[in-house]
């Protein structure tokens, strides 16, 4: 956090509030979206440009927010001059970042996909919001019957893969606006009567407790108290404080934390009541997991009282991952990856079994909570599909074959998993309407 490029964020944060610092640093941001859009009308297959929330709304903050763009691209290209398009366009757009870092995400997605990529979670929410900087305005298709349920599960994603792993970052004062960010961002649904995160703090510690005590008065469990449990699955600490919740305890239970974050561990801290809605709604799929194969290190198992979650909270959980599915065969870590061994990794093969556990639910409607059992209907229902993974890893771990042929295989059975979910979604979608 101490490099130069941490140094310009901090100068052009703290002169922000300051004229004409305040138009001033707004302008390599205009020059970035400028630059961007030259790139896209480089490539006929660009259909449209759509910026994402941040910039698209009045709370962007130059040096900490960045530019979050959706592109989309025709649905007509065969996989050979898709891949070939997506190659060419993720390695000018990575020397552009090179002069504008802000340009960070970046979604490529296939315009016949938007439709079913905005029906579910956050994303399809916020889409409505887009605004359209080259191409027709998004197709949106999201229910607003999913709003609560999209919001909280946004606010306790944020929270879990966000806030709490730079709570444990060495403090900076980048660090901290970053933090001070997200925690505005969490809880920005949040109904009014939540009472916890009022009042600003430059405590970290205090922050992320304010940001907990307030996330258990908006899951609205029982008050109560809970038992004191520190439980480990693999490399992953989770921690729930003893007694009924407040901001004292939460907040001497993160700096205790730090204890188990030494090592390079993954560390969750949270209250009874939002454990309990993280296992049994959020991600159902990962209960079974921590129920059966974790290690009480200290207290009481964090999954006791922690009931199975019912069928309708798996599949629902399931169609949360349907926008990520579909843009997963377009992402540059994967059409422009540099490392072939990375193929034979758990990062490529968790974002094939995403798509298998989707497909699984929408063509056949299996679900399991248990990941083996899903690989093995996996293994019945796609056999192809399994056996081009297995070949893809083979090669990528004994290094043979060019690396660009690697990458097409792997973007190509991606691809299959996508262009079969948004078959089923399509489906969906012209039964409801």
């Amino acid at each position: 956090m101490n490099g130069p490029n941490s140094l310009l964020r901090e100068a052009v944060l703290r002169t922000n509030p300051f004229f004409p610092f305040s138009r001033l640093n707004r302008e390599p941001y205009r020059l970035a979206i400028r630059a961007f859009l030259r790139l896209c009308r480089k490539f006929p297959e660009i259909r449209g440009v759509y910026i994402r929330h941040g910039m698209a709304g009045a709370g962007w903050v130059p040096g900490l927010s960045d530019i979050d763009l959706t592109v989309t691209f025709s649905p007509d290209l065969r996989e050979a001059d898709e891949f070939r398009f997506l190659t060419a366009f993720a390695e000018e757009r990575a020397a552009l970042r090179r002069w504008f870092p802000m340009l960070t995400d970046v979604v490529m997605l296939n315009e016949a996909h938007l439709p079913a990529w905005t029906r579910h979670g956050i994303r399809g929410q916020e889409a409505r919001r887009w605004q359209a900087l080259y191409g027709p305005p998004p197709a949106c298709e999201y229910r607003d019957e999913d709003a609560a349920y999209d919001q909280k599960e946004d606010a306790l994603i944020r929270y879990f893969e966000y806030l709490l792993p730079w709570y444990f970052e060495p403090l900076s004062y980048v660090g901290l606006r970053r933090m001070q960010r997200v925690a505005s961002r969490i809880l920005r649904h949040a109904p009014a009567n939540v009472e916890s995160f009022r009042n600003p703090t430059n405590d970290p510690a205090l922050l992320v407790a304010r940001v907990l005590l307030a996330l258990d008065q908006w899951i609205g469990a029982a008050p109560g108290t809970h038992e004191q449990s520190v439980t480990v699955h693999r490399d992953t600490f989770f921690l729930i404080p003893g007694g009924r919740p407040n901001e004292d305890s939460l907040r001497q239970s993160l700096l205790h934390a730090r204890n188990y974050h030494a090592d390079g561990n993954t560390v969750r801290i949270a209250t009874g009541s939002v454990a309990r809605y993280w296992f049994r709604v959020i991600k159902p799929h990962q209960h079974h997991d921590w129920t059966a194969e974790s290690t009480v290190l200290h207290g009481s198992h964090l999954m006791i009282g922690i009931e199975p979650p019912d069928e309708r909270s798996c599949a629902r959980s399931l169609l949360q991952s349907v926008s990520a599915v579909l843009d997963f065969p377009q992402l540059e870590k994967v059409v422009a990856q540099k490392r072939p061994e990375w193929f034979a990794e758990d990062g490529y093969r968790s974002l094939f079994e995403r798509g298998c556990y989707l497909r699984l639910l929408l063509e056949h409607g299996f679900q399991s909570p248990q990941h083996a059992r899903t690989m093995r209907e996996a293994e019945r229902c796609y056999p192809s599909e399994m056996r081009e993974l297995a070949e893809i890893r083979s090669l990528a771990m004994a290094g043979n074959g060019a690396l660009t042929d690697l990458r097409y295989r792997a973007f190509c059975l991606l691809r299959r998993n996508a262009s079969a979910v948004n078959a089923a979604m399509g489906e969906s979608l012209a039964a409801c309407n």
